[in-house]
């Protein structure tokens, strides 16, 4: 049970309106207006799951158009038992048929499942006959189109013809002299829906015409002409044909609304319903609100949690729990210090959870579906019911024990005040022992010191105090949980100005026990604020320690990017070194080749002595492979492992080409034309890409080949596109290295597509001279002759 009384006394309705606020529809704002909590979890749950469907509806896709709705049942019910509707009301429905098909167009384009709002939206069924007959017929103003029946644009075009020839007539006496001395003024005018002329008393009698009034000083009589009172009869017939043909199309679209009254209502409530989802996620995004978490065992932990009506920048957040330590909680403190406040976002925010709605709380604040939530929240003296302010609250919770219905959430303000304090404390605690013994979940406000002693001695009971500075004599509104408060009445009687003498008297008169809790009290609000102070120093220097860390980290990082990099540009230049070398090594085969067709046998000796020199020399300048490849190298995560990559394997001192991972977790490497697959404990990352003609051995070897160990052919028929044209790229250094001239390439003649890619790549090839097929006897299209520079 969650009566209004306790929705007042939390200020639940002020929450109706600010939802209220948020709504763009009759039915919307409707809704909103009638909202209450529900105590049935089942309920509560698809409330807010609503709520949750209709934000993610917000961010991701913005709010679908309520523009032109109306709340049409009042006119459906009208209709639907034979009722004729207006123009006017005939274009509201009209444009709230357009509505409906909107937001069920905007429905459709939804990519995410969203089960209550596709449920709601499934009522909003297009009537696509009835809103283009609508449409058709009853403009935007209400009024009724001449295209509604032909026979209503025949007799309003008959009628504009009519009115065109009484006009011109009319307007012939105002040209005339004869008549203009006799005239008012000359214009024309209607009386009686008759056109008339202002005539002028005097000449009544010489202006022929029929009278249909005078002006209020009887100066002026309006006159119909005797010329023109058969064109007014015309008119007016044409009119009342005009007006029975309007009510026979009204009554015509209102019996068509009225058929459609069993799709269109639920049409019109889902219309409403999506708009209220809506309203609540608006109204959760302006609170900066979050989705609570629902258990079924009656607790409440509140992090950060916000009274949703005080202003956000002045509001003190605060931490509360209920359940699970203890089930009475019982907060003291001084007056204005945040005691009600406190008690009231607990009970305010718990109905906004149980109505449907976010709390205004932290992510991860947890919550509970009360079947009963009481509140007794400030003064209820009466003077006209001769009510006392302790009677006022008693009667409150006399009605609260009749009805308690558990699981059950009480909150009871300044409990046992306004008589005997010894008396009152007495009387409050056997209600909390009650309340207590029935399983209630309680919080309470009191000043009275035997509720802080009863808080603090017994079990699953806690004591809690609204913070007071006393050194500035100002509440700082922040609710301490697990002490007792003090008043504080004669430190502020002090501040405000009450003589010395009479506040040292008080102290006197104060009984030893209570000046001594009040002294402990004290003592444990001064430890608990040098806590709080050496605890937020603590995470002061743990977030700078963060912060260096991460500093740190991002140096190490910047770190070995710089060196991968200086790795990467020192390989660079010695590959570049090393491709030095070999060009220079192939112009001095190109000499000696030279130098043995002019000079003969003895000076190819020498040419070929000079040309080991100098690849001696070039040997010497090169580091050696494993320091050059191992400088460079670092170990391979997983991810680093992709098709394509390079790798080094210091195991056989060579380069690798990673082909595929298999799911073992292995590697597949192709070294050469072999594969091998690997750990990949064994393999380490080489940076910077590598080139075509080092991938059969590790880059900085520098060899010299003789002819005698190349064959003048290569074979690659059998072999993969990606295969083929790696071992054409190592035969042809090799046979460049060699001094060969001419080298056949034997691809086979299939479809042509290894013919095809084995071309493009001599192509681009710096040292091929020319290719042709090979010839009659050759191997014809199967083979390709390369002529080498």
């Amino acid at each position: 049970m969650i009566g209004e009384k306790t929705l007042e006394a939390l200020e639940f309705p002020k929450i109706r309106l600010l939802l209220l606020a948020h709504c763009d529809t009759p039915m919307g704002r409707e809704l909103a207006e009638s909202l209450v909590p529900s105590t049935d979890p089942v309920i509560v749950r698809q409330w807010l799951e609503e709520t949750a469907e209709a934000e993610q509806v917000l961010r991701c896709y913005g709010a679908p158009s309520f523009a032109g709705v109306y709340d049409l049942r009042p006119l459906l019910e009208r209709a639907r038992v034979g009722g004729i509707l207006r123009g006017e009301e005939l274009g509201q429905v009209s444009s709230t048929l357009t509505a409906i098909r909107g937001v069920r167009r905007f429905t459709d384009r939804l990519a995410e499942a969203l089960p209550h709002w596709r449920a709601v939206a499934r009522q909003l069924n297009p009537l696509p006959d009835l809103e283009a007959a609508l449409a058709a017929s009853i403009g935007s103003d209400g009024g009724v189109l001449d295209g509604a029946s032909p026979r209503l644009a025949q007799i309003r075009r008959e009628s504009r013809l009519a009115e065109a020839r009484l006009k011109e007539k009319l307007e012939s006496f105002l040209r005339q002299p004869a008549w203009q001395k006799m005239l008012q003024d000359l214009v024309i005018t209607q009386r009686d829906r008759r056109y008339v002329l202002p005539v002028k008393q005097e000449y009544r009698h010489q202006f022929p015409g029929l009278v249909h009034g005078q002006s209020g000083s009887g100066a002026t009589l309006f006159i119909e002409p005797m010329a023109v009172v058969e064109l007014n009869n015309q008119l007016r017939l044409l009119a009342d044909q005009e007006e029975e043909e309007v009510n026979l199309i009204l009554a015509r679209l209102s019996a068509m609304v009225g058929a459609a009254h069993a799709a269109l209502r639920p049409a019109v409530e889902a219309l409403g319903r999506l708009d209220f989802m809506l309203a609540k996620a608006r109204l959760a995004r302006e609170q900066e609100a979050t989705a609570p978490e629902l258990n079924s065992d009656g607790r409440i932990r509140l992090k950060a949690a916000r009274h949703p009506l005080l202003p956000r920048e002045k509001v003190v957040p605060i931490d509360l729990s209920l359940g699970e330590a203890y089930d009475l909680l019982v907060i003291t403190g001084p007056n204005t210090g945040g005691k009600t406040v406190s008690l009231k976002t607990v009970g305010l925010l718990t109905a906004m959870v149980q109505a449907g709605l976010y709390w205004p709380a932290a992510a991860g604040s947890t919550g509970a579906v009360f079947a009963g939530l009481y509140a007794d929240i400030g003064d209820e003296q009466s003077i006209e019911q001769s009510l006392s302010t302790f009677s006022g609250h008693l009667r409150n919770i006399v009605t609260i024990l009749r009805n308690l219905e558990l699981p059950s959430l009480v909150l009871l303000d300044e409990i046992g005040a306004g008589t005997d304090p010894a008396e009152g404390a007495a009387l409050a605690q056997a209600i909390l022992e009650y309340l207590r013994a029935g399983g209630a979940r309680v919080i309470v406000t009191t000043h009275l010191g035997d509720l802080k002693v009863y808080a603090q001695q017994t079990p699953r009971v806690a004591n809690a105090a609204v913070e007071f500075d006393s050194a500035r004599l100002v509440p700082t509104y922040r609710l301490c949980l697990g002490q007792p408060g003090r008043s504080n009445a004669l430190e502020i009687a002090a501040a405000l100005g009450v003589p010395l003498a009479i506040i040292n008297r008080a102290r006197e008169l104060l009984g030893k026990e209570q000046r001594e809790l009040g002294e402990v009290i004290a003592a444990l609000e001064e430890e608990r604020r040098e806590y709080q102070r050496l605890h937020a120093e603590a995470a002061r220097r743990a977030k700078e320690l963060e912060r260096h860390l991460k500093e740190l980290e991002k140096a190490r990082q910047e770190f070995a990017h710089k060196q991968k990099e200086t790795l990467g540009q020192a390989r660079a230049e010695a590959k570049a070194l090393i491709r030095q070398a070999q060009a220079e090594i192939r112009t001095i085969l190109r000499e000696l080749r030279d130098t043995l067709d002019d000079e003969g046998k003895k000076a190819a000796d020498r040419a070929r002595q000079k040309a080991q020199e100098s690849l001696r020399a070039l040997d010497a300048r090169l580091p050696s492979p494993a320091a050059l490849l191992e400088a460079g190298s670092s170990p391979l995560s997983p991810e680093d492992v992709t098709p394509g990559r390079w790798v080094w394997i210091p195991r056989l001192k060579q380069e690798g080409q990673v082909v595929a991972k298999t799911a073992g977790g292995e590697v597949v490497v192709l070294v050469g034309a072999l594969r091998l697959q690997l750990p990949l404990a064994e393999l380490e990352a080489v940076p910077g890409p590598a080139k075509a003609g080092d991938r059969s051995r590790p880059a900085g070897i520098v060899s010299v080949v003789s002819e005698s160990e190349v064959a003048s052919s290569l074979t690659v028929r059998g072999l993969t596109t990606e295969e083929a044209l790696h071992e054409v790229d190592k035969y042809l250094d090799a046979a460049i290295l060699a001094g060969l001239s001419t080298v056949t390439v034997i691809h086979g003649k299939g479809e042509g597509i290894l013919r095809t890619a084995i071309h493009r790549y001599l192509d681009r090839h710096p040292y091929v001279k020319s290719y042709r097929l090979g010839g009659q006897g050759e191997g014809g299209s199967g083979v390709t002759v390369v002529n080498l520079a």
